[in-house]
């Protein structure tokens, strides 16, 4: 019983943070050669632990990790953060920044979560597109 509440806070704190993302898209195009490279790195580590788990066939590994991804992640997103990105002006050099960083990171869990969720997955993967449609 302790487990399926930990693994339903895991899933709404997730779906919490890519609702983050969706709700804050709103430029017509992301860049995604400007995501700083220390959140690149972590994605590739992301991938790279969940592949090798997958291989031994320790699915538990790979979804730690993916929590410890999202957690990391939500955690970085401060209230200083979500601040300035709320009172840069909507071309401003950080709220750019950080949407290109937010849609590159939504766009790789959509790939790295399809096997794990893949409702959820397809869902994020359809709001992304459905934003990127409805902005041209």
């Amino acid at each position: 019983e302790e487990s399926m509440a930990s693994a339903g806070k895991q899933y709404f704190r997730m779906r919490n943070l890519t609702r983050f993302f969706i709700n804050n898209l709103h430029r017509n195009e992301h860049n995604h050669e400007s995501v700083p490279d220390g959140t690149k790195f972590k994605i590739d580590k992301l991938k790279t632990d969940i592949a090798h788990s997958v291989e031994v066939f320790d699915l538990g590994n790979a979804v730690r990790s993916i929590v410890q991804f999202t957690n990391d992640y939500s955690s970085m997103l401060t209230e200083d953060v979500r601040n300035k990105f709320y009172e840069d002006d909507i071309n401003g050099e950080f709220r750019v920044m950080m949407e290109n960083e937010m849609h590159y990171v939504a766009t790789q869990l959509a790939d790295v979560l399809f096997p794990f969720l893949p409702f959820f997955s397809m869902e994020l993967k359809s709001s992304l597109k459905k934003l990127s449609n409805e902005q041209r």
